[in-house]
């Protein structure tokens, strides 16, 4: 009988990268998908102690080797501003979306909805002097009361 992680051992022999940083690079496209799926759970708290560490983490491997290009970014990433933001206060230099694809369009209505204020067709350059945690509250209240 095997064990548990027998498949997932075996995947991981059928097309591993090609060297470290090509690891690295993939390492971070899933980091940053993780730290999409982490604020969907976060959801009333809108940022955790997962979130943070996934930050970490992100930024780390980011300086050591490239930024991931946007568009392997989740879109709600993009339309709140949080992977703009992460990277700037990182210092870290990135190349914004040209233009609002139609995935971070779509994005941003369900913010819109959710009570997020309404925002132009560029992606928008966080606000950083207020933190995201303190705009996070702000806006939950802001849905709780209406």
């Amino acid at each position: 009988m095997g064990e548990r992680w027998d498949t997932a051992v075996a995947a991981a022999a059928e097309e591993p990268p090609a060297d470290l940083r090509a690891a690295v690079e993939e390492e971070l496209i899933a980091l940053w998908n993780d730290l999409g799926e982490a604020l969907q759970r976060a959801a009333g708290r809108c940022w955790s102690a997962e979130c943070d560490g996934l930050v970490v983490r992100i930024v780390m491997l980011s300086r050591l080797t490239t930024v991931t290009s946007w568009p392997w970014i989740p879109a709600p990433l993009l339309a709140s501003g949080i992977y703009q933001g992460i990277l700037k206060t990182a210092d870290i230099a990135f190349t914004p979306p040209p233009s609002c694809p139609l995935p971070v369009r779509q994005a941003r209505r369900r913010l819109v909805r959710l009570g997020e204020p309404d925002v132009q067709d560029e992606v928008p350059e966080p606000q950083l002097s207020t933190p995201p945690l303190a705009q996070c509250t702000m806006n939950t209240s802001r849905m709780m009361a209406g």
